[in-house]
């Protein structure tokens, strides 16, 4: 198996790139009002997807074609805050306003008359945007990964820079992210209305399968008859599908070793995650949505032979919390619990599949008991729970040896 050459992250390639049209468009729309100065009315677009959804290359896509002769005029500002998540926050702020002050064609630290000036990030602040008034030149800023830094460096972000400059005339903000709000775990949520309140938001699905066929005719070209198996071993995802496109061979192409391609797959997602922490996502994969309560006997299924006593409320808190720092679960109100990322739940759980049944079917078995129980013991929520027992017995049958 090819690894390191199937499993690494491909670079933005407008070639490559496929889809995306409804969000691109959204963007463009906005542009000939930008053009005017006018004051939009949702000058922020907001996408939202989870790890391997093709936020990151969106966004690239969007840069390229607001470079677009017709659009000259216009101040373009991509920024990725992964680039800053070392940086202290105040002077990586301050970074970003001397960086988008020279991007208006203004001397950083400098007045138009060429004096010096140098003061708080309130005062620089507020100079960027009266000199944003001064050259009435229209402003878009393109904001990668707005959940990859910390809450202080978000309230620094907001506060002196995206929140006085959505208020201007002729501006848009386009954010991308995992969630809504980037660090509501840890504090931080937007504070300011047209970020959070009249924004236009997207979330990011994963492809069907014609555009999962059209991503590997552009990407993996001889993985491109392949899509439907492809595309079932991972989602649909894009990273996803780049990684397992990169398993198959042979004309017509199949699998080289499908355990070990969905193993490499599930292991190139997890790959930011602690080694010490990656065991309590493979123990929680088969699990739609969980939380300190339903954790226990699916930890104790895993790693047994611990009872699922050993797994207290406060332990298993802890160990929700480390999982939440990773950017890869998050709470899902609609499912009424903290829910994995679909694109990693997914390419876990088929891998866990592929390369362990037993221990796939006896986490089904240990989810199913837990959601029996409930039913019988809570009758008033049986309506709640019934169908998650559902599933996990039925997710066992189907798939029996």
């Amino acid at each position: 198996m090819r690894r390191n050459e199937t499993t690494a992250l491909l670079s933005y390639d407008k070639d490559r790139f496929v889809d995306r049209e409804y969000e691109i468009e959204l963007v463009l729309s906005k542009a000939p009002a930008l053009l005017r100065g006018e004051l939009l009315h949702n000058r922020t677009v907001a996408f939202y997807g989870p790890r391997g959804s093709g936020k990151s290359w969106l966004l690239a896509e969007l840069s390229r074609r607001l470079r677009a002769p017709e659009l000259a005029s216009l101040v373009l500002l991509p920024m990725d805050l992964r680039s800053y998540a070392g940086e202290h926050p105040i002077f990586a702020v301050e970074k970003l306003l001397h960086w988008a002050t020279e991007q208006i064609g203004i001397a950083s630290g400098m007045t138009p008359t060429g004096e010096h000036r140098l003061g708080s990030l309130g005062e620089q602040s507020y100079w960027l945007c009266g000199d944003i008034k001064r050259t009435k030149r229209p402003v878009a800023i393109l904001v990668d990964d707005i959940d990859a830094v910390s809450p202080d460096f978000l309230r620094e972000l907001e506060s002196y820079f995206l929140a006085p400059l959505v208020k201007l005339p002729g501006i848009l903000i386009v954010l991308a992210g995992r969630t809504r709000d980037p660090r509501p775990g840890e504090g931080y949520t937007w504070k300011s209305p047209e970020l959070k309140l009249y924004s236009v938001e997207c979330d990011l699905g994963p492809f069907d399968e014609q555009y999962t066929k059209d991503q590997l005719a552009r990407q993996r070209p001889e993985a491109a008859p392949a899509a439907v198996e492809i595309r079932e071993a991972g989602g649909g995802y894009p990273l996803s599908n780049w990684i397992l496109g990169g398993q198959v061979a042979g004309q017509p192409p199949a699998w080289q070793d499908k355990a070990a391609a969905l193993k490499a797959c599930a292991d190139a997602l997890l790959g930011n995650v602690e080694a010490t922490l990656q065991p309590y996502f493979w123990a929680l994969c088969v699990l739609r949505a969980f939380d300190e309560e339903r954790m226990p006997p699916l930890l104790a299924a895993y790693l047994g032979p611990t009872p699922a006593a050993r797994w207290s409320y406060g332990e298993c808190r802890r160990l929700r919390e480390e999982m939440y720092r990773t950017r890869l679960i998050r709470w899902i109100a609609e499912k009424g619990g903290f829910a994995m990322d679909e694109a990693v739940r997914t390419a876990l759980e088929n891998a866990l599949q592929e390369n362990d049944r037993e221990m796939w079917q006896r986490l089904h078995c240990a989810a199913y008991e837990l959601y029996a129980q409930w039913v019988r013991h809570y009758p008033k929520a049986a309506a709640r729970w019934q169908p998650e027992a559902d599933y996990h017995t039925k997710r066992c049958t189907s798939h029996a040896t």
